[in-house]
C-alpha cells in the first residue's frame, strides 16, 4: 500500500493516494520522476523559450506552476531522501 500514498510537503502530516487507472489519464509514473521532468522542462523554458514561461505563468492559473516552482524543490528533497533511507523526512515548518 506504501508505493499508492504520496506524502505531500506541509507542516500537516499530509498524503494522497496515487490512482492507478490509466483510462483517466494518469500518468503511470513515480512522482519522483513526474517532478524532475517537470522541473526539467521549466529549467528549458526559462533558458531557452522565457517569453512562452512568462506567458503561462502570467495566465489565469499561473498561481499553480507558480504554486509547483515554489514547493518541488523542497518536496523533492524530502521524497528522495526519504527513498534513499528508508526513513520519513518531513518539514517540520514552511522553508522560506
Amino acid at each position: 500500500m506504501r508505493k499508492k500514498f504520496v506524502y505531500i510537503y506541509s507542516t500537516n502530516e499530509l498524503w494522497y493516494y496515487k490512482r492507478r487507472n490509466l483510462t483517466t489519464g494518469v500518468v503511470n509514473r513515480n512522482s519522483l520522476i513526474l517532478t524532475f521532468s517537470a522541473m526539467h522542462r521549466l529549467s528549458e523554458l526559462s533558458r531557452y523559450d522565457p517569453n512562452r514561461l512568462d506567458a503561462h505563468i502570467a495566465s489565469q492559473h499561473g498561481w499553480l506552476l507558480s504554486e509547483f516552482i515554489n514547493k518541488s524543490l523542497y518536496q523533492f528533497i524530502d521524497m528522495i531522501s526519504s527513498e534513499i533511507s528508508g526513513d520519513d523526512f518531513r518539514a517540520t515548518g514552511f522553508r522560506n
